[in-house]
Order: structure tokens, then C-alpha cells, then sequence
């Protein structure tokens, strides 16, 4: 595997796990 392409899957990877995490941090903070 080329760098470029673990980046790129890291990428993907941040794209989905942080919205999550910023959404599940934000609903605790409200509750």
C-alpha cells in the first residue's frame, strides 16, 4: 500500500467516525 492510499483511507475513515463522535458528545452535553 502506497502512503497516498492509507491517507486517503484514513481520511475516509475520520469522515465517518468524527461527525459521530462530535454528535454523541454534543447529545451528552445537552442531556
Amino acid at each position: 500500500m502506497t502512503v497516498a492510499s492509507v491517507q486517503k483511507s484514513y481520511v475516509k475513515v475520520f469522515g465517518i467516525i468524527l461527525p459521530v463522535f462530535v454528535l454523541k458528545t454534543h447529545i451528552e452535553l445537552l442531556a
